[in-house]
């Protein structure tokens, strides 16, 4: 399974050295006071960060062209994340999850669960059903 080819904004790619995601950065120590150093051992919400960011989009018109390009690397980090997460085997507990399902299970999600839906893919459950979106079609061999 690959993700969609959105690694590519205009001229920036996730993979390039030149990439910083310095705007992305600013704007978290601007809103959060997480400096760049520390991202990694706070625990933001990337959804709340996407929000906020879409807010101030919105809102700050002098402003504009930096949160364009921190939005930009925002995109451009979540495509990195997705990239990685969808190589080799599924994780071990969504895995178990998705084997222990019998047919006429029903799972109810109100979020995006791409590890939930990367494991059911390996296990060949998933299937797209129109109206209805993500369907897993369970049977006794599975």
């Amino acid at each position: 399974m690959k993700v969609l080819n959105i690694h590519k904004i205009r001229d920036r790619h996730f993979r390039d050295g030149n990439l910083k995601y310095e705007h992305i950065f600013n704007f978290i120590e601007l809103f959060w006071g997480v400096p760049r150093e520390k991202v990694n051992q706070a625990t933001l919400d990337m959804e709340e960060v996407l929000t906020l960011l879409s807010i101030e989009l919105e809102e700050d018109i002098p402003g504009r062209e930096r949160l364009l390009q921190a939005y930009e690397e925002y995109l451009l980090l979540m495509a990195l994340t997705f990239d990685k997460i969808l190589y080799g085997e599924p994780c071990p507990h969504h895995r178990s999850i998705a084997q222990s399902l019998e047919p006429g299970d029903n799972i109810i999600s109100f979020n995006y669960e791409l590890l939930m839906d990367f494991a059911l893919y390996k296990l060949q459950n998933l299937a797209w059903s129109g109206p209805l979106g993500m369907a897993m079609v369970f049977s006794a061999n599975n």
